[in-house]
């Protein structure tokens, strides 16, 4: 008779919107406290999340890009050419505080498909440099550059409600921005409300669900 995993001492990833937690984004916010260096905190914990190198062996390329990335579901009968790709990334370079929240908001959409099963697309969590970033990115895409469906660039969710906005095309490419309407509200990583920080990135995964990964487009 077979045994829970949890049983036997195996963690199995459990995934989903609901494995988005306060704890886990404060941890995060705190683990990139100045003068620690934000790329390094990312790359540790999207390997925890069994996120793979993106750039062949390694998880970062020239011009500071930073790539992890989560295979999709081979299509029934097909080849890893048919896999469309969805690339969600945070553009360095407006505050540490505001890249940190934002960072920490990635991490926990990385953590959301930590799950046994691959998710339907290919996605790549990256961090890329406010100004030229995304170019870089393309110059040198991780998967076939006519794979990648979508574009999201996520950014801090300080207050308010989600807002996300299409953007115009980059290089043909679907472009999307994610941020909060609500103003920033504190310069100390103590005063952030969690709870409401939390609640913002369940609604960004679950509106990532429904716009970008369900269906073929």
């Amino acid at each position: 008779m077979g045994c829970k995993a949890e049983s036997l001492g195996v963690d199995l990833p459990k995934g989903g919107v609901d494995a988005v937690s306060q704890e886990d984004l404060k941890r995060d916010m705190w683990l990139m406290n100045p003068p620690t260096d934000p790329r390094g905190v990312f790359v540790s914990r999207i390997q925890q999340m069994h996120a793979l190198p993106a750039f062949g062996q390694a998880y970062t390329a020239d011009g500071g890009l930073v790539c992890g990335q989560k295979d999709g579901a081979l299509p029934s009968g097909g080849d890893a050419s048919d896999l469309g790709a969805v690339v969600i990334g945070v553009p360095l370079g407006s505050d540490a505080l505001g890249d940190a929240m934002a960072i920490a908001a990635l991490i926990s959409l990385a953590k959301t498909h930590d799950t046994v099963e691959p998710p339907p697309k290919t996605l790549l969590f990256c961090l890329w440099d406010l100004e030229d970033g995304v170019q870089r990115l393309l110059a040198q895409p991780p998967v076939p550059i006519d794979s990648i469906q979508a574009i999201v660039a996520l950014g801090p969710l300080w207050s308010g409600t989600v807002q996300i906005e299409e953007q115009d095309a980059v290089q043909g490419i679907r472009s999307l921005s994610v941020g909060s309407d609500g103003l920033r509200n504190t310069q100390d990583r103590d005063a952030i409300d969690y709870r409401g920080f939390a609640d913002r990135v369940q609604q960004v995964a679950t509106e990532m669900q429904t716009r970008l990964l369900q269906g073929s487009g």
